[in-house]
């Protein structure tokens, strides 16, 4: 199984509380977002330098990748899983990228589904990309569609995030069955980052432009975001029927019927 996709479905379990006394700083580490970093463009110095930051993982896109190129970039990775962002115009080209070294594939709702099932290995995981205000009938769709789909990546590259791109999450967060992965842009804020936090996203992906310097900072920011505030259960109040007895109207003619 891919090892992003594992690490995403276990964020909870590691964040869960346990019994006794634990240090504030693991508290800390356990609610942080895992960041994913975009290696595309950068020189193997640069991908060392953002793997000494502590990325959880790193992706490329295929558009204009070389094999030779994919070769040092999984080569320079260190221990940390690589993923491969497919263009679904050029899949045909890209399938040829796709080996067992690569943990995760990100994708389109435009890839074939043929493509799907002939170029992307069994034990990868398959991260569909969609569009923030996608349709909620699409969004529940997602969670039966063939292939499987292991994780939902909601593209929120914007120039500041509004309140109605974290409805956006929220919304994709409760009706989807998989971890939410936002893809931002690297002048993300405290502020912003905890906003998407507490909307359901359990995962960043941060834009190509980003340097070693941003990914660090932004990861620092994460570190020291406060614990999510403990939220009421889902649900109203449980309403109850409301039994009422119609009153017995007496017979006005009354009488005895035994005359």
């Amino acid at each position: 199984m891919s090892r992003l996709i594992d690490k995403l479905h276990n964020l909870d379990k590691d964040s869960a509380p346990s019994m006794g006394f634990k240090k504030v700083e693991a508290e800390i580490k356990q609610l942080s977002v895992p960041v994913i970093a975009d290696y595309t463009g950068k020189t193997e110095a640069e991908v060392k330098e953002m793997l000494d930051t502590g990325i959880a993982a790193g992706v490329i896109r295929a558009a204009g990748l070389s094999a030779n190129a994919l070769a040092k970039t999984l080569k320079s990775r260190g221990n940390v899983p690589l993923g491969l962002m497919l263009d679904s115009e050029k899949i045909a080209n890209a399938g040829k990228l796709i080996s067992d070294e690569i943990d995760f594939v990100i994708f389109d709702t435009r890839v074939p589904v043929t493509a799907l099932e002939e170029k992307i290995p069994g034990n990868a995981g398959k991260i569909l990309r969609i569009d923030s205000n996608m349709e909620i009938s699409l969004l529940r769709a997602a969670n039966n569609v063939y292939p499987t789909v292991d994780a939902v990546l909601i593209d929120l590259k914007v120039a500041h995030l509004t309140v109605e791109n974290l409805l956006n999450c929220q919304r994709a967060a409760d009706i989807l069955g998989q971890p939410l992965i936002a893809w931002v842009n690297k002048s993300l804020t405290g502020i912003e980052l905890m906003g998407l936090r507490d909307s359901g996203v359990k995962c960043i992906l941060v834009a190509e432009d980003a340097s070693a310097a941003d990914i660090k900072s932004i990861m620092e920011a994460i570190a020291s975001l406060p614990r999510p505030a403990r939220r009421k259960e889902k649900g109203g109040a449980v309403l109850l029927p409301r039994i009422s007895f119609a009153a017995v109207k007496e017979d006005d003619e009354g009488g005895d019927d035994d005359d």
